[in-house]
């Protein structure tokens, strides 16, 4: 039986990654009671990219997110998630709008960060 939370019971609001480390502790002691888990991510105004990373990545990290799905209703979350999923090469389950279950792309995966040349100060 899937066990469904609302991201709002795991922290609110979404926009801080502190808050999605917070999240992410809350979800995987939930995990641990129910085998398979949905998080809805619909009816929260705004879900940073750095909350939803932090949830994600952690929830890898503790060898849980194999036991996640996210509900998605916006097309801007399904983009988020298949932005987190390049960048940390991970495979995130989704639904959206209640459709079949499908994994975040895994295109153009980003092998390095991009540096940035340190800026030098101009004198008067």
């Amino acid at each position: 039986m899937v066990t469904v939370f609302n991201v709002r019971e795991l922290s609110y609001p979404c926009v801080l990654r502190r808050r999605g480390l917070d999240a992410s502790k809350k979800l995987v002691k939930r995990i641990s009671t129910a085998k398979d888990v949905e998080v809805d991510l619909h009816n929260v105004e705004i879900i940073s990219l750095s909350f939803l990373d932090e949830l994600i990545f952690r929830t890898y990290l503790s060898g849980k997110l194999e036991s996640v799905v996210f509900r998605v209703h916006d097309r801007s979350i399904e983009e988020k998630l298949e932005r987190i999923s390049a960048i940390r090469a991970l495979n995130i389950k989704y639904r959206f709008n209640d459709n079949d279950i499908r994994k975040a792309a895994l295109r153009g995966v980003v092998k390095h960060m991009p540096s940035f040349a340190e800026s030098k100060s101009v004198s008067a």
